[in-house]
């Protein structure tokens, strides 16, 4: 039992670590106001088209769940992306002022340099695009 228990945690480990030697992910910060009042499910990046003039989906970062560890309170989570999907553990900052609002550091594999903004989404729908603008 103990060796089937080591194994199923050793082959997540693994793969992380041939995907992170592999790739070269960004990791931006984003406070999400309504995380707990509002269900939110995930986050879309938008990268600026130079083509289009317009801000494209580019990747989206569902939410797999929350879980508590030794440091506390993580968002586990899932980037989907063209250049492959990464699943990832995130610590969850709550707000000091604002039950509802969390603040994460979450990564994704950008590919090329790029100008990007952030929307989250749930089952009702989806919030307006961030006025921050991030740049890798």
């Amino acid at each position: 039992m103990h060796r089937y228990l080591r194994r199923a945690l050793a082959l997540p480990l693994v793969a992380l670590a041939l995907c992170l030697l592999a790739c070269d992910p960004s990791w931006f910060t984003v406070e999400i106001p309504d995380f707990g009042s509002n269900q939110i499910q995930g986050v879309w990046v938008w990268r600026f088209s130079e083509q289009s003039r317009h801000f494209e989906r580019d990747t989206l970062i569902h939410f797999d769940g929350v879980t508590y560890l030794n440091s506390g309170f993580a968002l586990l989570y899932t980037a989907y992306s063209s250049q492959g999907d990464l699943s990832l553990t995130a610590g969850i900052v709550p707000s000091a002022t604002n039950p509802a609002a969390i603040t994460v550091t979450l990564a994704f594999d950008r590919g090329a340099s790029g100008v990007f903004r952030v929307s989250t989404y749930n089952a009702v729908g989806e919030s307006s695009l961030s006025e921050q603008v991030a740049r890798f």
